[in-house]
């Protein structure tokens, strides 16, 4: 089975289903990344630039993830980007890695780039058969961690070490408790979502297309 996981940033694919992406790999399925945007000058020093591409790279490496791709759009400027060169990018990637299942960001989202990225995939894939599974993954913050509508949970009690290991491959990312893109504030989450599930651990998605035959 072959898997694309598709963040508008860098940590994205962790925090929302870093658990999961491993549990994918450990059953033998080819898992592929692509990250939509990156940081630019003046707003952002450039020194960094590097620094956040070799994290990407090492918590792929950590979870298995076969290839990653980059989209190269300005983080914080998607909603100034025209829809078609978006979708366009998707569509490219997703033609490469021909996947059964997508994994996307946050649909409802108070971070623009996460509902943008989700809809601009959903229109890539809308009408291509062998795509038989699309889930939009959680990317908690402060003000937006019940903003989902989870109907999908995966067990990732196997796997929560091997996220949390990616996780603090980002460095330039990972803030202090109670941050919620800290270590315990994932392991909280992970905790909370596992209580629903009936395990110690799980990943909360929402189902946007599942095709039975």
């Amino acid at each position: 089975m072959r898997v694309l996981v598709v963040a508008a940033h860098p940590d994205d694919e962790v925090i929302g289903c870093g658990g999961t992406i491993a549990r994918h790999v450990a059953s033998g399925d080819k898992v592929f990344l692509l990250v939509a945007t990156q940081i630019y000058a003046p707003e952002w020093n450039m020194k960094e630039f590097d620094i956040r591409r070799k994290e990407v790279f090492k918590a792929a490496e950590v979870l298995g993830i076969k290839d990653v791709f980059f989209g190269g759009f300005p983080t914080a400027k998607l909603n100034t980007v025209p829809t078609i060169s978006l979708t366009n990018k998707i569509s490219e990637v997703i033609k490469k890695v021909m996947p059964d299942i997508l994994y996307l960001p946050p649909k409802k989202d108070l971070n623009l780039d996460h509902v943008i990225v989700c809809n601009a995939s959903i229109s890539s894939c809308k009408s291509l058969k062998y795509i038989k599974k699309v889930f939009s993954y959680e990317v908690p913050t402060a003000f937006s961690f019940e903003n989902m509508e989870v109907n999908y949970y995966v067990n990732i009690s196997r796997f929560f070490q091997k996220k949390i290991q990616a996780m603090r491959v980002y460095k330039s990312e990972l803030r202090k408790y109670p941050h919620p893109r800290s270590v315990k504030g994932l392991k909280i989450l992970g905790q909370v979502r596992g209580l629903i599930a009936g395990t110690e651990y799980a990943e909360a998605f929402m189902i946007i297309r599942e095709v039975v035959k």
